[in-house]
């Protein structure tokens, strides 16, 4: 609930959530908790910013129509591939709000990849949505259980296209992984681009 929110002095309840201490509730203190859950007694801390494995890691967004029409609707992954050790993930979808909105009451759901890990499936999933067509998605696996490897979904979404003939544009921002030692990994921001480039005879042409 107060993911991404700064940590206002004397509110306890934003506070306790502020684990690495660093004055915002980031996906680094949820990685410290994810990790920690289950256990019992006091948990360790532990928060280190690192490379480490995962090192060939990428995540893109798949199955994105070419071109849609009004109110087509449609359904797009956000996949990681290549992973040695993938225990949790937070990104920022970016798409136009003026072009395409989710569909239904439950359009962001949770891939199966992190579910199909040896022992308790065991997750925590989180979004946070705003108006100006960004949204937050994480992801950790509890602590009970061995971590991912390979490829597979991470998130599964549905939209609905607001215009016609267009090519809906969803980036994802600030792509962080982290694997089983709570190293986290930057892969920054996967820009979508267009497949091909087609040079058009200008029309009418005055000359």
């Amino acid at each position: 609930q107060n993911y991404g929110t700064d940590v206002v002095s004397g509110d306890p309840t934003k506070a306790i959530g502020d684990i690495d201490g660093n004055g915002v509730i980031s996906y680094e203190d949820l990685l410290v908790a994810g990790w920690n859950y289950g256990l019992q007694g006091i948990p360790p801390f532990g928060n280190k910013v690192a490379g480490g494995m995962n090192s060939g890691a990428k995540v893109v967004v798949d199955d994105v129509p070419d071109i849609v029409f009004n109110n087509q609707e449609f359904s797009v992954s956000v996949v990681a591939e290549n992973v040695d050790d993938l225990f949790g993930y937070v990104y920022t979808l970016s798409y136009d709000p003026t072009e395409i909105e989710f569909l239904g009451d439950n359009p962001i759901q949770e891939g199966d990849f992190l579910k199909s890990r040896e022992g308790h499936n065991e997750t925590v999933f989180f979004t946070k949505t705003s108006d100006n067509g960004t949204l937050v998605v994480g992801m950790l696996l509890g602590n009970n259980g061995e971590y991912v490897s390979g490829s597979g979904s991470i998130t599964d979404l549905r939209f609905r296209s607001l215009s016609d003939d267009i090519h809906p544009e969803i980036s994802l921002l600030n792509v962080k992984i982290a694997n089983s030692s709570s190293d986290i990994q930057r892969l920054g921001d996967i820009i979508q681009l267009p497949d091909d480039f087609d040079l058009l005879p200008n029309y009418p042409n005055p000359f």
